[in-house]
């Protein structure tokens, strides 16, 4: 569900993420940023790191199907530690008179935690340039 692309030259007028080097573990905060559904940039904070193992984790994140190749950032650090490659394909459902997003997770549905991908499992392949720390504004 992800690809690396090698560019031709460098990107000018973009911040760097900064993907960690730390090791993920179990009970870590996290958040996702991404534009699913080609909405406007979607924030879902809040869940913790579950079920991991070496190359992926889950969470019961609040994101649609269309955020997989979101990155997944620790709460702490906003380092990238993961990428979301599967989540949930229930995104909406019809009220009477439109749809309305659901909200994960949700006991009105069997809700199934997303699955990411750790960069541990893409880490190597990025190549050893300097990193610009990503500190995004609406988060404290």
């Amino acid at each position: 569900d992800w690809a690396l692309v090698k560019l031709e030259r460098n990107v000018t007028g973009r911040e760097v993420l900064t993907v960690s080097k730390s090791r993920l573990r179990g009970g870590h905060y996290i958040y996702v940023l991404g534009h699913p559904c080609g909405l406007p940039i979607k924030y879902a904070p809040g869940p913790f790191v579950r079920d991991e193992s070496e190359q992926r984790f889950s969470a019961h994140l609040d994101i649609y199907s269309g955020n997989s190749g979101s990155p997944v950032f620790c709460r702490d650090t906003h380092e990238v530690v993961g990428m979301v490659v599967h989540g949930h394909s229930r995104d909406l459902r019809w009220v009477g008179r439109g749809y309305v997003s659901v909200v994960y997770p949700n006991p009105e549905f069997d809700s199934i935690p997303a699955k990411c991908t750790k960069v541990s499992a893409f880490r190597h392949y990025l190549p050893p340039f300097p990193l610009v720390p990503y500190q995004p504004e609406f988060i404290n």
